[in-house]
């Protein structure tokens, strides 16, 4: 058999196709594309993060912008500050933002403000509000503008609506301290308002060094501390220091620890601040402006003495030195002897005005004294009745009971029982040309024989009709008493037993306003007292008989002499309690242990925003009552 050979399988090469010229071009453009597409997405990614970054540097822009505007308002209140201290408070021509050098910067634009980024500048505006022309607005309103701009185009608005703060606003202030004065703690003195002491005599202004600030702490444990308002004004004080002393008059100790900064200030160590700027405290010019104008409007003092309703005014009390042909007194003063406050039944504010001779309870029965009745009826208008009396006890109210009215009258009014009615009402304002109650020399049954203000007697006291706004103010140089309680017709609700007591209070104290479910807020009046010296008497009767031990007097009460209480070291220990404002231009002595009335003093916050008619103000500062941020300038 023939030899076969063996057959391998066959293999098959495949060798690449060369590209067609098409194909090849397709490629370059893919690559291309490719490319292209990354440079886009790059670009993309550049143009990303450029705007990233610009937004972020607008956005940071934008940040420093208003943090510029927001310290550029404040600067503009601060401007106000100052300028109102030196020259009161300015109207529109001090405003005036175009006129050099009456403002920061030139024409109220500052360049590179606060080191701020180069080209950044500050525009700030300080409008007066139109309220500010009216005689009756004393708290000053202004809008301070302010408007930010970066190199970038940023630019960013702030709007502050501020307004002048009320004395109101405090419930203690002092303009100046004597050496020897100090409060206590453990519920000698309580003060649950803002307190502050400008400490004027100890130094100069803006901040004085003196420290004649004395406090006397009980270090006792759940001693009771003097500052029960829990905020961080609870006391300031424009000097270097205050003087603690720790148990006893004179042992010189601060607290060390919070626990004992706690028997001092409910708040602590942080409620209490030194070296803060002094206040503005009015001259004593002012007041003849504000309530003196406001009271007699466009009327003109009377010729005799009396009691004039101004229709576009308020109350003037006219008191006039003279002799008089129907008493035997050699002459007559015709001070105001007691005025009482009266809410009548039908929930009206009276006004009971006695005036006459010096010797006020002589058993002399040809004595004149004039009695007049003010009435305010809301939406109607004031009546008024008066007649004259004559001997040693005149009564409070005008009636047929001892009026005589045989007797020559002259210079005094004659006899009127008939009610005269002004019609329109009153702005408030009851103003005394003369004394309320009698001073020292005046009546020598009630002389002091020693320790503190010689005593008197007659003066101020009653009740404050709901919803009824008054402010009652003498001249300049006369005074005013306090004669006995004044209270609110509405008042603030009290700590019962079995209530829960805050840090401070006792069971019988007010409550704070805050807690207070009552309607006190919304219904109860208000009431100002402005005098020269304002000083609660020792007696409620002009006899000298009936010891006045635990006066309450709820009102702002302004006096730019002092405000203290007559024979201090010598009358029964009591208390006394001031709801409102106690606001002095020299810290009055309520008491010398173991004789006399410490005082406490709660606060009444209606009287910051809502003080009574023509109070004085500080002059000075300023709050926020509104704030905006804005799209442009107005």
């Amino acid at each position: 058999m023939p030899h076969q050979k063996t057959r391998l399988p066959s293999k098959t090469f495949f060798c690449p196709a060369r590209r067609s010229r098409a194909q090849r071009g397709m490629a370059v453009f893919t690559v291309l594309g490719l490319m292209a597409l990354m440079s886009v997405a790059a670009l993309s990614v550049l143009s990303l993060v450029s705007t990233v970054i610009k937004s972020a540097q607008r956005r940071g822009d934008m940040t420093e912008a208003f943090n510029i505007a927001d310290s550029g308002a404040d600067l503009g209140r601060l401007w106000l500050s100052q300028n109102s201290l030196q020259n009161g408070p300015p109207n529109a021509a001090a405003l005036d933002w175009s006129t050099s050098n009456n403002f920061y910067g030139t024409n109220g634009t500052i360049t590179n403000p606060f080191n701020s980024s180069p080209g950044a500048t500050l525009t700030v505006r300080i409008d007066p509000d139109t309220i500010n022309t009216d005689s009756t607005q004393t708290q000053k309103r202004y809008l301070v503008e302010a408007q930010a701009q970066m190199p970038s185009g940023a630019t960013q608005t702030v709007r502050e609506y501020v307004q002048q703060i009320s004395f109101g606003h405090y419930a203690v202030f002092v303009d100046q301290n004597p050496g020897n004065a100090y409060w206590a703690n453990n519920h000698l003195n309580v003060f649950d308002g803002p307190v502050h002491s400008n400490n004027s005599n100890n130094g100069t202004p803006p901040q004085p060094t003196g420290a004649a600030n004395n406090l006397l702490w009980n270090s006792a444990a759940g001693a009771l501390p003097i500052f029960t308002y829990n905020g961080p004004d609870a006391f300031t004080v424009s000097g270097s220091s205050v003087t603690y002393w720790k148990d006893s008059v004179g042992s010189v100790a601060a607290p060390t620890n919070e626990t004992d900064w706690k028997k001092i200030a409910v708040s602590g160590s942080t409620g209490i601040k030194t070296g803060t700027p002094m206040i503005g405290f009015p001259p004593v010019g002012n007041q003849r402006t504000l309530q003196h104008d406001a009271a007699l409007g466009t009327a003109s003092v009377p010729a005799a003495s009396g009691v004039l309703v101004s229709p576009n005014g308020g109350i003037y009390v006219h008191s006039k030195v003279s002799s008089s042909p129907g008493s035997t007194s050699p002459s007559m003063n015709n001070d105001v002897q007691t005025m009482k406050l009266v809410s009548d039944v039908s929930g009206h504010q009276q006004i009971i005005v006695r005036q006459g001779s010096d010797y006020s309870h002589s058993t002399d029965s040809t004595q004149e004294f004039l009695v007049t009745t003010v009435t305010i009826i809301p939406g109607v208008g004031v009546t008024t009745s008066s007649g004259s009396y004559y001997g040693p006890n005149p009564p409070d109210t005008v009636g047929l009971t001892n009026l005589d009215t045989t007797k020559p009258h002259s210079p005094i009014q004659s006899g009127q029982l008939a009610a005269s009615l002004t019609s329109g009402g009153t702005n408030g304002v009851v103003y005394c040309d003369g004394n309320i109650g009698l001073q020292n020399g005046q009546d020598a049954n009630t002389a002091s024989t020693g320790g503190g203000t010689a005593a008197k007697t007659g003066g101020l006291w009653g009740t404050v009709a709901d919803h009824q706004a008054l402010t009652i103010a003498t001249d300049p140089a006369k005074n005013c008493n306090i004669n006995d309680s004044i209270v609110y017709n509405t008042a603030r609700q009290k700590y019962q037993a079995g209530d829960t007591l805050p840090p401070g209070y006792a069971v019988g104290d007010y409550k704070p306003e805050g807690v207070d479910t009552g309607s006190f807020k919304t219904q109860a009046g208000t009431l100002g007292i402005v005098s020269n010296n304002i000083e609660v008497t020792r007696y409620t009767d002009l006899a000298g008989t009936k010891e006045l031990t635990n006066p309450e007097v709820d009102a702002a009460a302004f006096a730019y002499g002092t405000y203290d209480a007559c024979d201090y070291a010598n009358r029964p220990l009591g208390t006394m309690l001031n709801m409102g404002s106690y606001l002095v231009g020299t810290r009055g002595i309520f008491n010398q242990p173991p004789h006399g009335i410490p005082c406490s003093r709660l606060y009444d916050n209606r009287l910051g925003n809502a003080p009574p008619p023509y109070f004085p103000t500080t002059g000075n500062q300023y709050e926020v009552i509104s704030w905006q941020r804005a799209g442009g300038l107005l």
